[in-house]
């Protein structure tokens, strides 16, 4: 076993990690600081899933209903509409122990949702995952290579964490075109010059709306001149590099 917990191949020149689960042969990665400020936060956060039926409003489209504590996803199934959120532990703590009742609490601080929710009926048994910690964990370690929810786990708000996965692969397989180039360093400069402007924009964002002075007033602006959702969407997106792709 390597030092991530993960069992490694010994014939390989490397090695690349992309699974998000946390590694168990390492209980202290779950207190060691993960993250510059922007990336994400020492917050333990619990994700929380269950299958509905009788849900009004649903497209085809993933949408993501905003709470003060975290967010409500909702995504069609041929079994019903998918509901996952993800809240803080002391939210759970505080609204629950009961998931419907931290549930049925999301529906009262988002009409959105509410209209989406009222009268669904819950048809699966809840299922949830903690802790769960935002921020970039780790992206090269002796000849290995993290990618995905692995090397950073995004914060949801902007919605671009499968992007940032997918973008990933094509980042490693540039460094790893000349590996006479050290391809650790240069997965790292590439991780960061595609993905840290993103990720502080983000932050910007997260914070303007955690705070009731700015949020209301950026809504109401944002009511009015709905363009700048494209201005805003674009800064929150990762940097395309020219001589990746």
């Amino acid at each position: 076993f390597g030092q991530d917990g993960f069992k490694h191949a010994s014939s390989s020149d490397y090695t690349v990690v992309a699974t998000g689960r946390l590694p168990r042969g390492d209980p202290e990665f779950l207190v060691q600081p993960l993250s510059p400020w922007y990336a994400g936060s020492g917050v333990s956060y619990v994700g929380i899933q269950a299958l509905f039926r009788n849900v009004q409003g649903v497209s085809d489209q993933v949408e993501l209903d905003l709470v003060d504590c975290g967010y409500v996803g909702l995504s069609r199934l041929k079994e019903g509409v998918n509901v996952c959120a993800l809240t803080t532990r002391d939210a759970v703590q505080r609204l629950g122990p009961s998931l419907d009742k931290v549930l049925a609490h999301f529906m009262e601080e988002n009409a959105v949702l509410c209209r989406h929710l009222w009268g669904a009926e819950r048809t699966s048994s809840w299922m949830s995952v903690a802790p769960m910690r935002l921020g970039i964990r780790r992206l090269v370690e002796d000849k290995t290579f993290y990618v995905g929810d692995a090397a950073c786990v995004l914060d949801p708000f902007a919605g671009e964490g499968m992007a940032v996965g997918l973008y990933t692969s094509r980042l490693l397989a540039k460094a790893l075109d000349h590996p006479d180039q050290n391809p650790e360093k240069t997965y790292v400069q590439l991780w960061h010059r595609a993905f840290d402007p993103a990720i502080r924009w983000n932050a910007v964002m997260r914070m303007f709306y955690r705070l009731p002075l700015f949020r209301e007033p950026i809504l109401h602006a944002l009511r009015l001149y709905p363009i700048g959702m494209n201005w805003i969407n674009e800064l929150t997106r990762y940097r395309r590099i020219e001589e990746v792709g």
